[in-house]
């Protein structure tokens, strides 16, 4: 009895694995692409023609980064653009108005 419980442990022991799959693992899925839901999207609340610079509120949406490009908009044309410098207040960033005429309540987002 002695000998036939050993040989069946040594059965099992000189296969190990015996039912693990064969062959190569499956190849990975690419990472998935993540893109916001939210677009950036801003409202000139102050405009100051004389030095060519506005105010815009981003309270809303996420915030811009410095020396963005955006473009204005009034009822859905496209009226001008403006570049985000460095100065900001939590969600107010000014910007420089690069082309066209700027006026508050105007739309600013990324074209």
């Amino acid at each position: 009895m002695f000998t036939f419980a050993m040989t069946c442990i040594l059965a099992s022991c000189a296969n190990p694995g015996k039912d693990a799959k064969k062959g190569p693992k499956p190849p990975q899925p690419p990472a998935p692409v993540v893109t916001p839901l939210t677009p950036i999207l801003g409202k000139v609340v102050v405009v100051n023609a004389d030095l060519k610079y506005v105010v815009v509120d981003f309270a809303l949406s996420r915030q811009p980064t410095p020396g963005d490009l955006f473009g204005v908009f009034r009822m859905g044309m496209k009226v001008g653009e403006v570049r985000i410098n460095d100065l900001s207040t939590a969600a107010n960033f000014a910007a420089d108005i690069t082309a066209g005429e700027v006026k508050a309540g105007d739309e600013v987002r990324k074209d």
